[in-house]
């Protein structure tokens, strides 16, 4: 069932028009160009109690700037960045108590560069080199003490390729494998391993 009530206002010289509208159990406020009726601006969802579930900006009815999405206690969960509707900028998650769970960025809707994820009292628990929305490249992950543990490079996704190192939780080198497309075999591995 949809419900629509609406609001004429004038803004940066284009009449706008307010549209709230109940959508299943949920509330949508947005507004909309009243000449081409494409959404303009801030959009706003609301869960049927009325706690914010999703903001949102939007030009010519594609989303553009920040989205962010609230879980039940009205914290974001996630955050991320839009250029005409594709996927631009920064991409952030976080656990519920705030604290940053994965960072990235994307380039014209594709995940590029460096992509990190975090244990949940905030120390790094790995990094990841993205291209063209694969693992692609070099990668490290960390035991929650901050040591290293394990160093590669992936393929083509995550397949590891060539050398992997492995540690142990005091930081020290305890294996080295020789990988080709995700199939690995040891090399060299420590006496007391």
């Amino acid at each position: 069932m949809v419900i629509l009530s609406g609001v004429t206002i004038f803004a940066c010289s284009q009449q706008l028009r307010q549209v709230e509208q109940q959508v299943d159990n949920y509330t949508e406020k947005y507004t909309v160009n009243a000449k081409t009726g494409l959404k303009e601006g801030l959009y706003t969802k609301f869960d049927p109690s009325g706690k914010k579930m999703e903001e949102a900006t939007y030009a010519n009815d594609q989303l553009n700037g920040a989205r962010k999405l609230f879980d039940a206690n009205g914290q974001v969960s996630i955050e991320e960045h839009y250029e005409a509707g594709d996927f631009a900028g920064a991409y952030l998650t976080y656990y519920a108590n705030g604290d940053l769970e994965m960072e990235g960025n994307y380039v014209d809707g594709v995940m590029q560069g460096t992509w990190k994820r975090y244990y949940e009292g905030g120390q790094l628990m790995e990094e990841v080199t993205f291209a063209g929305n694969k693992e692609n490249g070099p990668f490290k992950e960390y035991y929650e003490n901050g040591k290293l543990k394990a160093e590669g490079h992936y393929a083509n996704g995550p397949h590891e390729q060539g050398e992997l190192k492995l540690y142990n939780e005091q930081g020290t080198l305890v294996k080295k494998m020789d990988c080709n497309d995700g199939v690995c075999h040891t090399t060299w591995q420590a006496e007391d391993q």
